[in-house]
């Protein structure tokens, strides 16, 4: 859901943008003036920043409000799941992977996706070029930095899965969330 959503909300968003400028859509005049906005928690799938920007615009231009919605973006929390937010707050959306959706349907949780943002993975493997990592086949025997619980090495061990690679060849270090081990030559 966390790739889903953005697409979902940002045909909302522009459906309603196109109505709201050609002044055909004034949700304040067909709702009575009495009326409560009903509130909607969005979890995002990181801290707040530019992929969320369709979201921000739609919350500070009142497009949210113009159709009785008072939207709450919450960002990620480390530890939290977005599924398991979704799950456990009254009316809630979650922009998450796909591979974290699936993992959750196949736990058995009531899921559902609304929209795919992403047709071919982000994710991506990264080296130093002095590592001489070219193909999949050169991380036999090299320390491969990961971070635990994200969809990346799910659809990672799917790759060596699929190349026939194995992964106890490897040596997995977890790593945080940003390039420091690598420059520091603790992972190659």
């Amino acid at each position: 859901m966390k790739k889903i959503l953005p697409i979902v909300i940002g045909l909302i968003i522009v459906v309603i943008g196109v109505f709201y400028i050609m002044g055909k859509l004034k949700v304040s005049e067909i709702m009575d003036s009495d009326s409560k906005l009903e509130k909607v928690t969005v979890y995002l799938k990181w801290l707040h920043q530019a992929q969320f920007a369709g979201m921000y615009v739609a919350k500070d231009m009142g497009f949210y409000k113009d159709v009785g919605l008072d939207v709450d973006l919450v960002p990620f929390a480390f530890g939290d799941s977005v599924v398991d937010s979704v799950l456990n707050n009254p009316i809630s959306f979650g922009v998450t992977g796909s591979t974290e959706l699936i993992s959750a349907r196949f736990k058995g949780k009531d899921v559902k996706a609304l929209a795919n943002v992403y047709q071919k993975s982000p994710y991506t493997l990264y080296t130093l070029k002095e590592n001489n990592i070219i193909t999949p086949n050169d991380l036999v025997g090299k320390k491969i930095g990961y971070q635990p619980d994200t969809d990346g090495m799910l659809l990672f061990r799917v790759m060596l899965k699929a190349l026939d690679i194995n992964i106890n060849d490897l040596n997995l270090v977890k790593i945080g969330y940003t390039a420091d081990e690598l420059i520091a030559k603790k992972v190659d």
